[in-house]
């Protein structure tokens, strides 16, 4: 089985695999970045980070959750682990079914919970910058580095495949695509998967 059909093997009814994600897996593929880790298969973009891709699903979303409602995580499929505290990253169906990229905090480290980006080239853009880990929205405002205050990797092979492949340009910042960064603790959130989440929590 291909890496790009073990995600879509793991995604909920309704969700497809975007044609761009299907472009990286198979690229990841065949540049030797698809490693094992304890049977699960990890997609290294960029290389060298805490962020990587793995074909999770919602098989344990009813931890983060609270609750084994399909309705609930029936709507994120895990794509992967944004950070060393156990963060990740998903597809949501929003209210009129389409997909989004979104954050789902550890709860014991991150707590950022919102959409990332709403377009797939976007969210290979975000990765593309070179963050070490994607969780922290404090860090969102300034461009990671080796060397700097924010823990960055370097992977110009991967930068380059993304500018190349979709003609884009990668940002400088987080900022620049993740447009509203709320968390769980925020009380009147804007974004749209934080309210969505907020919904939840105070249903009775």
């Amino acid at each position: 089985m291909s890496f790009a059909d073990e995600f879509r093997a793991v995604l909920c009814p309704g969700m497809s695999l975007p044609n761009e994600f299907e472009q990286l897996f198979n690229w990841l593929e065949r540049s030797g970045r698809v490693v094992e880790h304890h049977g699960v298969r990890h997609g290294e973009a960029p290389r060298g980070a805490e962020f990587y891709f793995m074909p999770e699903g919602n098989q344990y979303l009813h931890h983060w959750f609270g609750t084994d409602d399909p309705k609930v995580i029936g709507r994120v499929s895990i794509i992967a682990r944004t950070g060393a505290d156990g963060s990740m990253a998903g597809i949501w169906l929003d209210g009129s079914g389409g997909q989004k990229f979104v954050h789902l905090g550890s709860g014991s480290g991150s707590t950022l919970t919102c959409v990332l980006a709403a377009d797939p080239v976007d969210f290979l853009r975000l990765t593309a910058i070179g963050y070490d880990e994607l969780c922290w929205p404090f860090e969102f405002d300034t461009a990671p580095s080796a060397d700097g205050d924010v823990a960055g990797v370097d992977d110009p092979e991967y930068r380059e495949w993304v500018t190349s492949t979709f003609s884009v340009e990668i940002p400088e910042t987080a900022s620049e695509i993740v447009k509203q960064p709320d968390e769980m603790q925020t009380k009147e959130p804007r974004d749209e998967f934080c309210r969505w989440l907020a919904a939840i929590i105070d249903k009775p």
